[in-house]
């Protein structure tokens, strides 16, 4: 029970960070931390020593955060043209998931992504 709540809690507190970064004027799926990262190696003034601080166990939370962004940015530009070249199989992928339990597997979420793009 704690478990679920404490995923809903971190998939909330992203989604308002997403939110405080657009009104500010952020990058589309941008997290506070992401774009306090991308202004540190602009060598901009940023708050990247507090959020890291407010983030102690992780070793460089803004860091991590931006490198996540830049994957999901990147896999967003070219979603379209995989989605109309790998449509076939990206339809039996999910009718396979769709028949599978829906309890979590441990995997990276992206797994089947990354397998179908090296076939």
């Amino acid at each position: 029970m704690f478990q679920k709540i404490g995923k809903w809690f971190g998939r909330v507190s992203i989604s308002f960070s997403i939110f405080v970064n657009t009104l500010f004027g952020g990058k589309n799926n941008q997290t506070v931390s992401a774009r306090q990262y991308f202004r540190l190696t602009q060598n901009k003034w940023n708050f990247c020593f507090l959020i890291n601080g407010l983030f102690w166990w992780e070793e460089d939370h803004c860091r991590n955060s931006y490198e996540k962004w830049e994957v999901i940015n990147n896999a967003m530009k070219y979603y379209e043209e995989y989605k109309e070249k790998y449509s076939d199989r990206i339809g039996s992928m999910m009718i396979e998931r769709s028949n599978k339990k829906s309890e979590e597997t441990g995997t990276d979420p992206l797994h089947d992504y990354y397998h179908l793009m090296n076939q």
